[in-house]
């Protein structure tokens, strides 16, 4: 690690935070997080985004049950919402799922890295879908 680069983590300690929530958040649910600005208010979140799914609309109805049932704290709901994104062709779609930043803390990684040595996190979360 360069010196510039621990200069700026040490003033910049949100971002070690926000690296840190998309690692474990890859780990548990097999997508790919980044850091992402609200689509409702520009606050911080994550999202991912599971593209060109063929029955996407299907998808991320049944996506966000799932991912609450096997990341949520004490029957909290970590995710609140999921959208999906038409796309032009045979019924292709992009599904993308939106974590807030201030509910990162209704995660359960401890729980879901459990899981997810049982099965591929992708199966856990998603059934057989993504597989």
């Amino acid at each position: 690690m360069s010196l510039i680069q621990r200069a700026w983590e040490t003033v910049t300690p949100w971002e070690n935070i926000h690296r840190d929530n998309i690692a474990k958040l890859n780990a548990c649910t097999g997508l790919s997080w980044e850091k992402h600005p609200s689509p409702y208010d520009g606050n911080a979140g994550y999202r991912a985004v599971i593209k060109d799914m063929v029955n996407a609309e299907q998808i991320e109805k049944d996506s966000l049950e799932k991912i609450n049932l096997a990341l949520g704290v004490d029957g909290k709901k970590p995710f609140t919402s999921t959208i999906w994104e038409s796309r032009k062709g045979i019924g292709l779609g992009n599904v993308v799922i939106f974590l807030f930043d201030e509910q990162i803390h209704n995660v359960d990684f401890d729980k879901a890295l459990r899981l997810s040595h049982k099965e591929s996190p992708k199966n856990v979360i998603w059934g057989k879908t993504l597989g």
